[in-house]
């Protein structure tokens, strides 16, 4: 069984990609792929792919031309450094509540139990367990519930590849920089997406369950709108924040890390759609985006 701390940390980078933006007018079109060229502006021919962060095992796939892509790389870039031994203890520390603060004084004995129970019956861990903690972290943990039976992870697969190939791996962000697009979110509107998350558990379960279906037809144009369609109820998702300025953010990141070394980009199928995706900001900077559909 995954350590509970890296259990968190892979599932805190599903709560961001899984959130999604308003759409822009005239955005251009994107093939059906997870895979993509990233070609131009002086850097090493790179690719970067689309994950969903938990998938269950029989519907994981993977293909050739994803293996020979990665073969030809010399690096691995996630979202978070997931291979960084401190990455656990940075995310331990970031997301403790300040000022005394505990999460027994924000809820309802109403809502204390409800979200206790929840936690145990999808974790087997007591709230208690992370009174003192942000919101966040209970988000991450309560995702678990949406699934049935084994899950793996596209992370989890590409950091396997990365080791056995003895490659470095790092992060598009910091510990620190994910934690704070929560940080500037009303407690009490993070808590009230938890109690509307277990309320309507069976919907949020066919929620997810399409969203598998649709990462497996690889179109990512169309698990862009639905997911932007499905987060317009939360009251603790700003759109600008958590997706846009993000993305926009990556960009000059993808060149750097790509300028020496050909890069194996992996980060959630989500950002890459929309005109504010990754990929259309990737052409309006100048880099030619192909496509690898074999």
């Amino acid at each position: 069984m995954k350590s509970l701390k890296y259990l968190i940390g892979l599932l805190f980078i599903g709560i961001i990609a899984c959130k999604t933006s308003k759409t822009a007018p005239n955005q251009t079109q994107l093939d059906k792929s997870l895979l993509w060229k990233i070609e131009g502006n002086d850097i090493q021919p790179s690719y970067i792919f689309g994950t969903i962060h938990l998938i269950p095992e029989d519907k994981f796939f993977t293909t050739d031309a994803t293996k020979t892509a990665f073969d030809k790389t010399e690096q691995l870039v996630l979202e978070l450094d997931m291979d960084n031994p401190n990455m656990q203890m940075e995310l331990l520390k970031h997301s403790m509540l300040e000022d005394g603060k505990n999460l027994k004084n924000m809820l309802s004995q109403e809502d204390y139990t409800k979200i206790d129970t929840a936690l145990k019956e999808g974790s087997g861990y007591s709230l208690d367990l992370f009174a003192s903690m942000k919101p966040l972290i209970l988000n991450s943990l309560l995702l678990t519930s949406m699934t049935e039976g084994k899950t793996v992870s596209y992370e989890e697969y590409f950091m396997k590849l990365a080791k056995e190939k003895e490659v470095e791996v790092l992060g598009m962000e910091t510990v620190l920089e994910q934690v704070s697009v929560f940080d500037r979110v009303p407690y009490e509107d993070q808590l009230s997406d938890i109690i509307s998350l277990i309320d309507e558990k069976e919907k949020n379960q066919n929620m997810y369950n399409e969203m598998v279906d649709l990462f497996l037809t690889q179109d990512i144009e169309k698990l862009y709108t639905y997911t932007k369609e499905q987060s317009k109820e939360s009251k603790a998702i700003d759109d600008q924040e958590l997706l846009v300025n993000r993305n926009k953010n990556w960009i000059p990141k993808i060149g750097e890390f790509a300028k020496d070394k050909p890069t194996f980009f992996a980060v959630g199928a989500a950002h890459l759609g929309g005109q504010n995706g990754v990929l259309n900001l990737l052409r309006a900077s100048g880099y030619q985006v192909t496509p690898i559909v074999k």
